[in-house]
């Protein structure tokens, strides 16, 4: 593995860990589904394979 294709696999590692952060970040604040800056939101930029179904908790 040549520099450039190590830099490559990093930058995509950090763009997963951010998507990883924000997706738990949206579910501290209740962003469950309907946008892409909730939880649905970044597990689909994660994997476009996914099909979640979020349920409310029963807390709220």
């Amino acid at each position: 593995m040549d520099d450039q294709e190590l830099q490559v696999w990093l930058d995509q590692l950090a763009r997963q860990q951010a998507l990883q952060t924000q997706a738990l970040q949206a579910l501290l604040e209740a962003r469950w589904e309907g946008g892409a800056d909730t939880v649905v939101g970044h597990l689909k930029a994660l994997d476009p394979s996914l099909e979640p179904q979020p349920r409310v908790p029963l807390y709220l």
